[in-house]
């Protein structure tokens, strides 16, 4: 009985020190960033976590683009914010129509600052339908835009 105890404690004990070993060899050190620049990014350190999330491959960590198309927004960086929520916006990387919402109005806007109107139209209506509020005063910007370009 005390050869299966101690049969039984030696497996036990090998199981935690393979489980430990594993954790320590088979994270990238890439994991390691992405909590890094997520963490910066959480706490409104946009440059930063431009720079840390930056360095990631989207293909392995994809819902980086958000974060980096809203920490390039927030720098009022339009190009690169555009780009990159234009990716979350393609791929359906958010979570829920919240998300959605805020994202279609991000790119309205994005595409606003950008001078792409009707890009900017499509998205801020799709926001609209959406249940956000902001987009029908962004539309009213968007039409003044429009119209000033018209006059000229």
């Amino acid at each position: 009985m005390k050869n299966y105890i101690s049969i039984i404690l030696g497996v036990i004990g090998l199981l935690g020190i393979v489980a430990i070993a594993k954790n320590k060899i088979f994270t990238s050190p890439n994991d390691d960033l992405y909590d890094k620049g997520w963490a910066e990014y959480k706490n409104g350190e946009f440059q930063k976590s431009i720079g840390t999330l930056s360095g990631l491959d989207i293909n392995k960590y994809p819902k980086i683009t958000m974060a980096l198309g809203d920490s390039y927004f927030e720098m009022q960086d339009y190009k690169n914010a555009e780009k990159y929520l234009k990716i979350s916006y393609d791929k359906h990387l958010f979570k829920n129509d919240d998300e959605k919402k805020l994202l279609t109005n991000m790119l309205g806007i994005c595409n606003i600052e950008l001078k792409n109107f009707k890009n900017a139209r499509s998205y801020l209506e799709e926001s609209g339908k959406l249940g956000n509020p902001n987009s029908k005063r962004n539309l009213y910007i968007l039409d003044s835009l429009e119209q000033i370009k018209n006059y000229k």
